[in-house]
């Protein structure tokens, strides 16, 4: 594996399924299609309100093998065809299986089991391997608050935080919940947002490896930030990044109105 992946930070809803499928397609890089939640599978502690946890870290291997094997499970299942990514039934689970237990328990260090993670997971989706040199693309909203880590972990690392208006934000928590036939709460999308620029203003002063990005830039001049972004990540420019894609196919969007994007603007 490259020692140099990308991660993408952000909080639910503002904008983070976007940009990895506007990176999707770029032939320097390997874009995992789903929130691996990697810090989360180590046992890391966190104040995410979805994801909260008092953490116990090192965990377990068998721990985190289940816990690897959950999420995977869980985007085999299906679920809402309007989260983060929607592959029901697209995993070869004997895959996945196979490839962890050849590989995971001889992994030496953090980084090597992210590599095999992610080698499991393109191995289950597609059957093959990823091409030795291109760079890792991952997106999960733990990365919020685990940047520093991630960053001792791959000392090469880049990352883009995306920022989305907060009541631009809010509302579409609200629409997103109320399309699962739920009623919806303040509470924790207002605790989800705050807790992202917290750590947005963070690494601003402290993180100079984080790129910020507002989400209304992304949509109104997606060439200039685009471009922006490229530069920051050591990336060749290439027309797909205009393109948004999902394991090479053309991504309509997670959008809680339910309407498919086709396109985002070049203008």
């Amino acid at each position: 594996m490259s020692d140099r992946p990308i991660f993408i930070l952000g909080v639910h809803k503002s904008g983070t399924s976007l940009l990895r499928s506007l990176l999707d397609g770029h032939p320097d890089l390997h874009t995992i299609p789903i929130e691996t939640h990697f810090p989360w599978c180590l046992g890391l502690p966190s104040q995410y309100p979805r994801r909260q946890a008092r953490g116990v870290h090192p965990i377990p291997y068998s721990t985190m093998a289940e816990r690897m094997r959950s999420v995977v499970e869980e985007y085999q299942r299906g679920g809402d065809p309007r989260a983060d990514a929607y592959l029901p039934g697209r995993f070869n689970m004997s895959a996945f299986d196979s490839h962890m237990g050849s590989h995971m328990p001889a992994a030496r260090s953090i980084a090597e089991q992210f590599t095999h993670y992610r080698d499991a997971i393109r191995s289950s989706l597609t059957g093959s391997s990823v091409a030795i040199g291109l760079r890792s693309v991952e997106k999960s909203v733990d990365n919020v608050e685990h940047a520093a880590w991630l960053l001792k972990q791959f000392p090469g690392a880049r990352f883009v935080f995306i920022l989305r208006n907060p009541y631009a934000n809010l509302h579409s928590f609200g629409r997103f919940t109320t399309s699962q036939g739920r009623f919806p709460s303040l509470v924790q999308p207002l605790r989800t947002i705050e807790l992202g620029f917290h750590f947005a203003d963070l690494y601003r002063s402290t993180m100079p490896e984080v790129h910020i990005v507002r989400y209304e830039d992304l949509l109104t001049a997606p060439h200039p930030t685009m471009t922006a972004i490229a530069h920051h990540l050591d990336l060749p420019w290439h027309d797909t990044l205009l393109r948004p894609t999902a394991l090479g196919e053309s991504w309509g969007g997670n959008s809680g109105t339910g309407k498919a994007m086709e396109h985002i603007d070049p203008a």
